[in-house]
């Protein structure tokens, strides 16, 4: 039913839609003032973080399809025990072989910004370490999150919660990189 199924799509697609242009001002914003709050030096760390940011999301990736035909199927099937017993066990999973690699990785955080990203970004070790120890298993969790939400047809919920941290993020971005002497400190 041709009718049935634009209607589905539509039901399915709306929030996403929103959900990318809140993406895309979240996204946007948060480099616009690093570029003129923080200069070259700082799009220079933020670009190594999210070079650390998509190699720690690799095994996450990888997970992802699988998971979401799991659930799905699961899904469809009216196995909300099973559902259950997958999101638990991949979040688990990702969450501690994140956190495994994280910890395993924080001590040589010096070598690491130093053999990869050169002695110019030395002064960025902190930041890099810390993202390095806390971004990735967290950021595990919320991509597993997702996927259920997604994987259920529950774009709406997926959408609001990402679309809310989308735009709590601007205000965030411009206190954490604003100087003293802006309009608004």
């Amino acid at each position: 039913n041709l009718k049935l199924m634009v209607s589905e799509y539509t039901v399915f697609c709306t929030p996403l839609a929103i959900l990318s242009l809140t993406t895309f001002a979240s996204q946007f914003t948060e480099r616009w003032f690093l570029q003129n709050f923080g200069g070259v030096l700082e799009q220079g760390y933020f670009g190594v973080g999210m070079q650390v940011i998509l190699v720690c999301g690799l095994l996450n990736i990888s997970i992802q399809k699988i998971l979401w035909k799991e659930i799905s199927e699961a899904r469809e099937k009216h196995n909300l025990e099973r559902v259950k017993n997958l999101y638990k066990k991949a979040s688990r999973f990702l969450f501690t072989i994140s956190a495994i690699v994280s910890g395993f990785l924080f001590p040589w955080s010096r070598e690491i910004m130093q053999t990869f990203f050169g002695v110019s970004y030395m002064d960025g070790v902190m930041a890099f370490a810390i993202i390095l120890l806390l971004f990735p298993a967290h950021q595990s969790l919320s991509h597993v999150a997702s996927i259920l939400y997604f994987s259920s047809h529950n774009t709406k919920v997926a959408s609001l919660i990402q679309g809310i941290s989308g735009v709590v993020n601007i205000p965030m971005s411009y206190f954490a990189l604003a100087p003293k002497d802006a309009w608004l400190p």
